[in-house]
């Protein structure tokens, strides 16, 4: 091996280390963001799940609707309010792609929890839902910040009995009217 081949070799090594320990720094970092949606839902709070997206954030949902950073803060409390407890939420990072400021993640999200029957007054079901997302997370000042998440597949069970989760309310845009 000549001294040049050797030297490129070592440089390589070197920059797929430092490629490696800066992703091992993105996921930490990433991770702890999930935590702190995680930390909102349980504890009901909007504020915890908005400090870590930025302000055009959007979600797609599996049938495509788009759903923007204000329109989650008006179905907030309306989601939220379904569920008595929330006994588990969690995110287990599968596959992530670092581009620079940009990061791809693919997650899958498991959520189980008490929600309330809104037929049947008093009466409550268990709920078990596991979602995989497509997220892309922006890095602004050393801070990063779920920019777009896209449900790209769930599975919901109520009661122990598969369901076809329905489709979310349809989300309100400025200028719409009250329904009568």
């Amino acid at each position: 091996m000549t001294a040049c081949s050797l030297t490129i070799g070592m440089m390589a090594t070197g920059f797929v280390t430092v490629a490696k320990a800066d992703d091992a720094a993105v996921k930490k970092a990433i991770t702890a963001q999930y935590a702190k949606i995680t930390q909102g839902y349980k504890t009901k709070t909007l504020k915890s799940i908005l400090d870590v997206t930025t302000s055009d954030f959007t979600l797609k949902t599996q049938t495509g609707q788009i759903v923007t950073r204000q329109q989650l803060e008006d179905l907030f409390s309306q989601l939220t309010s379904f569920f008595q407890k929330v006994s588990e939420y969690s995110f287990k990072l599968n596959k992530l792609t670092v581009k620079g400021s940009e990061a791809t993640v693919e997650v899958k999200s498991t959520l189980s929890g008490v929600v309330v029957d809104m037929q049947q007054k008093g009466k409550t079901h268990t709920l078990d839902s596991i979602t995989d997302y497509r997220d892309l997370w922006v890095s602004a000042g050393g801070v990063w910040k779920r920019k777009r998440s896209e449900i790209v597949k769930t599975t919901t069970k109520i009661d122990g009995k598969d369901v076809v989760a329905p489709a979310p309310p349809p989300v309100k845009k400025a200028g719409d009217k009250p329904a009568k």
